[in-house]
């Protein structure tokens, strides 16, 4: 190869390599998934296009939905390879194998031949392993609903809490402290009664965010201590549910990337410090949520984003100690504005729980 090679060169004979795999036939889907992975990963999508969504869509006629499945297969395939006795999983077997985590997937590989196994058996199998505990002996007859959000969170009308507790520790939590408060645990559990809230309750169109869902206010849905199945039966919930839009916040954005978020999700990540910024936009910049945000609440210092772009909104607040409301300095606040005005990007102030601008209906 020639010395005067460019960089821009490089790239484009890269992906043409990477897509020749793909062309090749997708029967070898763990082919097909590693090199996906590798153009959504090294971002080598841009030589085209302007997200991996838009580069499965236009170049290969994919749904969002079907590049990602084509990457978690070859993931669940590479993960059990020395645990499997029999033949490879087949690309239905992967993803079928694809909710459980990585240790679950190798356990069910040992018991069972995927030669001979359809992907109705491995379901089946995946569904033992994720099972819930049993329900109480004495379950309330109430239909499970959302509940109302209150006027510190102005940016949703509801709050749903399939899942609730956290392991973060974080000396500021609200959520913490209100369940100590009213003598309820803060271990994380799974509440399976709740998936029926969607399908309970009605949007409130007289109600500012009256179709906007705020997921786990009491929890932390996506930290490392959270089983893929519990993640999975919430974003099946979602999914059957699209007349709400849900709202889901995390501070470990990295777990994002495994997810495929429905149509009627947004994704959000909490930035309090400096030193989130740059993990959290990396992480943002790859999910594929039709819409992300960044919460600022609270914020312990003042922060600069390198690429305020991947974010749809910015929501800035107050932090919450007890009914006292601690601002943020006002020129910190002023310079998150500027910075999402810059990026041509929307934002949402809390000060004093008077409401600025809000997120426009969906």
């Amino acid at each position: 190869m020639s010395e005067s090679t460019t960089t821009s060169e490089l790239v484009t004979l890269r992906i043409i390599e990477l897509e020749t795999i793909i062309e090749r036939g997708q029967q070898t889907f763990i082919e097909v998934g590693n090199a996906l992975m590798e153009i959504r990963d090294e971002r080598l999508y841009r030589e085209t296009h302007a997200t991996f969504e838009a580069y499965c869509g236009e170049r290969w006629g994919w749904t969002r939905r079907v590049g990602y499945q084509y990457i978690e297969a070859a993931q669940v395939a590479g993960n059990v390879q020395s645990t499997t006795h029999s033949a490879p999983p087949s690309l239905t077997q992967a993803v079928a194998l694809a909710p459980l985590p990585p240790d679950q997937q190798r356990e069910v590989a040992a018991a069972l031949d995927f030669g001979t196994a359809t992907a109705k058996d491995v379901q089946e199998a995946v569904k033992e392993v994720q099972e819930i505990a049993p329900a109480p002996k004495a379950p309330s007859l109430t239909k499970q609903t959302f509940n109302r959000t209150n006027d510190n969170i102005g940016w949703a009308a509801w709050s749903w809490n399939p899942v609730t507790g956290c392991e973060y520790g974080c000396e500021y939590c609200y959520a913490e402290a209100m369940a100590h408060r009213f003598g309820t645990s803060f271990e994380p559990a799974f509440h399976e009664r709740r998936l029926s809230a969607p399908a309970n309750t009605k949007p409130d169109l007289r109600a500012q965010g009256g179709r906007r869902v705020f997921v786990c206010s009491m929890g932390e849905l996506f930290g490392p201590w959270v089983p893929n199945g519990w993640i999975n039966r919430v974003m099946k919930a979602v999914e059957a549910n699209p007349q709400w839009t849900f709202l889901f916040l995390t501070k470990n954005p990295q777990r994002y990337e495994s997810v495929i978020f429905p149509d009627n999700a947004w994704a959000g990540a909490t930035v309090d410090t400096q030193a989130r910024v740059a993990p959290t936009e990396e992480a943002m910049a790859r999910t594929n949520a039709i819409r992300t945000f960044v919460s600022l609440e609270p914020l312990l210092e003042p922060v600069v984003f390198e690429r305020p772009e991947v974010f749809d909104w910015f929501l800035i607040g107050a932090k919450s100690e007890g009914e006292k409301k601690v601002q943020p300095a006002n020129s910190w606040v002023a310079s998150l504005i500027a910075q999402a005005e810059g990026a041509g990007r929307h934002w949402w102030r809390k000060d004093n729980l008077f409401l600025q601008e809000a997120p426009e209906e969906e």
